[in-house]
């Protein structure tokens, strides 16, 4: 039953990608637009979740040309062999919201994720020398949390694995490159996780 979960998770995330579309879920917005609550949604049991801080979370992503934010907001969900690694801002004074969510098909613990690794994935999510692993990215943006304008996968991903600020945890900084009628944009983040 568990894996069974887990893979049903893993399919809505990835059909999300593949049909386009900035996904969350349901019940986020509800609870987000009736209270305010910056929760993770509930992940089915045999997943584990983190909710955290980003470190670094800045770019360029559609109509906002530039932003930068000290305090984004960080949801890790993970199961066995996939993660998905989502990364919100939100400026209510400048009216702008930016999310990047990462899906890690082989999961953080993947053989190829260790502290040293510099590995770049196609907008396929392929990455050389890197079996069974792909990292697809897809960028949202628009005036206020899951209302976009902007809706995309990215062309590349690159990642970089270093070792985290404790023993057992790894930091993955990643660059994620979009399209935006015909100009590039970038995205950077970087978040520490246990690879366990």
């Amino acid at each position: 039953m568990k894996i069974k979960l887990a893979l049903c998770a893993s399919l809505v995330a990835a059909a999300s990608l593949a049909l386009g579309g900035c996904f969350y879920f349901p019940s986020e917005r509800s609870s987000a637009a009736s209270t305010g609550s910056t929760e993770a949604p509930p992940v089915p049991t045999s997943t584990t979740s983190q909710v955290g801080q980003a470190e670094v979370f800045q770019g360029a992503l559609g109509e906002i040309g530039s932003f930068t934010s000290q305090a984004a907001e960080l949801r890790i969900t993970a199961g066995e062999r996939y993660a998905s690694v989502r990364i919100d801002a939100v400026n209510l004074a400048d009216r702008w919201w930016a999310m990047n969510n990462l899906t890690i098909s082989g999961g953080l613990d993947h053989a190829a994720l260790q502290p040293g690794a510099h590995l770049t994935f196609s907008s396929a999510g392929a990455a050389p020398g890197a079996a069974g692993l792909r990292v697809i990215a897809l960028g949202c943006s628009g005036p206020s949390r899951n209302v976009y304008t902007y809706d995309h996968p990215a062309e590349r991903v690159d990642v970089d694995v270093l070792p985290g600020s404790e023993e057992g945890r790894n930091r993955m900084v990643f660059t994620a490159y979009y399209d935006h009628d015909g100009e590039r944009q970038t995205v950077q983040g970087s978040f520490e996780y246990d690879p366990r």
